[in-house]
């Protein structure tokens, strides 16, 4: 593991405790031991960061995804036409109508 990932992964696990890690396993971690795929994501959400921040220091924006679960939902789930499922766009989508008083 490169100094600059490891020290990363020292911040990330400092003083917070990762759920599924054993403590000994973090002392290894800490000294400079790299985690697992598994261990990686377990600090990833302990620490609030994400794995590739992790591992290369920086987080990408990525697009947004179509719910493609409109496709699939029924009349009975739709507002005005527009089908919604739960997934963030939709509650989103609802929470724009709402402020601007269209629902």
């Amino acid at each position: 593991m490169s100094d600059e990932r490891s020290n990363r992964v020292r911040v990330a696990v400092d003083g917070v405790t990762v759920e599924g890690v054993a403590p000994e396993r973090l002392k290894l971690i800490r000294a400079g031991q790299a985690p697992t795929s598994l261990e990686y994501a377990l600090i990833a959400q302990a620490s609030g960061r994400t794995v590739e921040w992790l591992l290369h220091g920086e987080e990408r924006e990525y697009a947004a995804v179509e719910c493609h679960a409109s496709r699939y939902a029924s009349l009975a789930d739709t507002h005005d036409g527009a089908a919604l499922c739960g997934c963030e766009d939709c509650v989103e989508y609802v929470a724009e109508r709402e402020s601007e008083g269209e629902v």
